[in-house]
């Protein structure tokens, strides 16, 4: 990979084709480069590399966790670096990119959704995080990027693996790459919203 120069360059050429859109080099902070950073290998994943002998819906399953962990992990350090931790805000940006299609989606996943957000609800150390999967269980409402926090900690803390709540880990396979996808959408977007108005 080429190395980047401070010239202003944003993320439309070759070079920064794995960076949030909009992405204006000259623009940063040690803040907003420690995101990049995540995004770029949150973006950039593909799957695990695995020895023989993993069923190949096994490993797909346990890609999609890893994935996620990543994602979340620059989500973290995204809304940090752009001052958008607070509920209110988090929840401004979810109903401004589709938050209910992605319930929606995850609703629909073979039936298997009511397993997870149980065991979601049993499993999360939050209070918040388990009242969220309860709302979702229950009605087509709550938060993508609860929902994506809670799976990243049971998952981080040994508790979900692909096969702990459904015989199918294509299923977790599902719910995991959509949630990934989304959050990698909004800091796509929200990025290229809020980079022109940063102080350099």
């Amino acid at each position: 990979m080429s190395r980047i120069k401070k010239t202003g360059l944003v993320a439309s050429s070759n070079n920064l084709s794995n960076y949030p859109k909009g992405w204006i080099e000259t623009k940063v902070n040690g803040e907003l480069r420690a995101f990049a950073t995540r995004f770029r290998i949150a973006k950039s994943f593909n799957a695990l590399s695995l020895e023989k002998h993993i069923g190949v819906e096994t490993k797909e399953g346990y890609s999609s966790l890893v994935r996620l962990l990543l994602t979340y992990s620059a989500f973290e350090r995204f809304t940090k670096s752009f001052g958008l931790t607070s509920d209110k805000k988090l929840a401004s940006i979810e109903q401004k990119h589709g938050n209910d299609e992605v319930i929606r989606y995850i609703k629909t996943r073979e039936g298997h959704s009511s397993r997870l957000l149980e065991f979601l609800q049993d499993k999360s150390s939050s209070q918040k995080l388990r009242n969220n999967a309860s709302c979702i269980d229950r009605c087509l409402d709550g938060s993508v990027i609860f929902l994506a926090e809670a799976i990243r900690h049971a998952f981080a803390h040994g508790d979900l693996t692909p096969g702990t709540w459904s015989e199918n880990p294509k299923s977790l396979k599902e719910v995991c790459n959509k949630l990934s996808d989304t959050l990698i959408l909004i800091m796509d977007e929200e990025t290229e919203a809020r980079m022109p108005n940063l102080r350099c």
